[in-house]
C-alpha cells in the first residue's frame, strides 16, 4: 500500500472526530438558543398577563376582587421565571392592589373621604408599574445574541 494512502487512513479518524465534535457543539448552541427563546416567551407571557391586569385597573381607576384574583393568577408562574428582585416587586404590587381593592369596597362607609385620599395616594404607585416593571425585567428578557446588521 502506498505511503500517502496509509497517511490518509491515519488522518481519517482524527478528522472524523473533529467533525463530530463540531457538529455536537453546533447542536448544543442551537438547543441553548431554543431554550433561551422558550424562556423569553414564557417571561413575556407573564409580563403580558400582568400588564393586562394593570390595564383593567387604569381604565376605570378601580380595583375589584376579580381583578385582584386575576393578578394572583398572572403572577403565579413568575416565581419560577424571574429572580428574587422581580418577585419582591410583584409581592409589593400585590399588597398595593389588595389595599386598593379594600379601599374601593370601604367607600360606602362613614370614612369615605379618608378612603378616597388613601386610594388617591395608592393608585399612582400601582400605575408606576408601566415604568418600573419593564426596567426591572429588562435583564431577564434581553437576548444576548448579536443581531446581524441589515445592509441595504
Amino acid at each position: 500500500m502506498p505511503y500517502w494512502l496509509q497517511l490518509l487512513q491515519g488522518l481519517a479518524v482524527p478528522v472524523i472526530a473533529l467533525l463530530a465534535a463540531t457538529i455536537g457543539l453546533l447542536q448544543w448552541y442551537t438547543a441553548h438558543g431554543r431554550a433561551m427563546l422558550d424562556l423569553f416567551d414564557r417571561r413575556m407571557e407573564v409580563y403580558s398577563d400582568i400588564r393586562g391586569v394593570i390595564d383593567q385597573i387604569t381604565a376605570p381607576g378601580r380595583c375589584t376582587y376579580e381583578t385582584n384574583f386575576d393578578y394572583l393568577r398572572a403572577i403565579d408562574r413568575a416565581a419560577f421565571l424571574f429572580g428574587s428582585d422581580v418577585n419582591a416587586y410583584l409581592e409589593r404590587l400585590r399588597v398595593r392592589l389588595h389595599n386598593l381593592c379594600c379601599y374601593e369596597n370601604m367607600m360606602e362607609t362613614d370614612q369615605r373621604q379618608e378612603m378616597i385620599s388613601k386610594k388617591d395616594v395608592l393608585l399612582p404607585k400601582v400605575l408606576n408599574f408601566y415604568t418600573e416593571f419593564p426596567a426591572l425585567i429588562e435583564p431577564y428578557v434581553r437576548m444576548d445574541q448579536r443581531r446581524a446588521s441589515l445592509r441595504r
